[in-house]
């Protein structure tokens, strides 16, 4: 969680594999958070969520004004879901955003944003979304 100024947590996932993840494959919270995700494989995150007060599984969640930018890559929703929803992508609390471009998607739920959130969207495959 980052609250303090300038850059604090800056992220790079490349060339990975995160799977089987019950609750989320990749979270970023904090304003000063800034996250890139290439070139990898993200199947099956997000499940089987712990559920109480309703909460939902994501392959890739940005929080509390994080910056996530995901490209190139392979992301498979879970098939089933034991409990809550899953999405492939999730921004809440303003000032957050997506960067989704040149993915394989498939699966389920793509998107869920709320309020204040920015997402950009394109050159994206997406399959057997609901």
């Amino acid at each position: 969680f980052s609250t303090a100024a300038g850059p604090m947590q800056t992220m790079t996932v490349s060339d990975s594999t995160l799977s089987n993840n019950l609750n989320r494959g990749v979270f970023a919270r904090g304003a000063h958070a800034t996250v890139l995700v290439e070139d990898s494989t993200l199947s099956n995150n997000g499940a089987d969520p712990y559920t109480t007060g309703g909460n939902d599984g994501y392959a890739v969640i940005a929080r509390n004004g994080a910056a996530v930018t995901v490209q190139n890559n392979t992301i498979t929703n879970p098939a089933t879901q034991v409990s809550g929803v899953s999405y492939a992508f999730h921004a809440s609390v303003t000032g957050s955003s997506l960067l989704v471009r040149g993915n394989q998607i498939s699966n389920g739920n793509i998107f869920q944003l709320t309020g204040g959130t920015s997402a950009l969207a394109y050159a994206n495959n997406i399959t057997g979304f609901s």
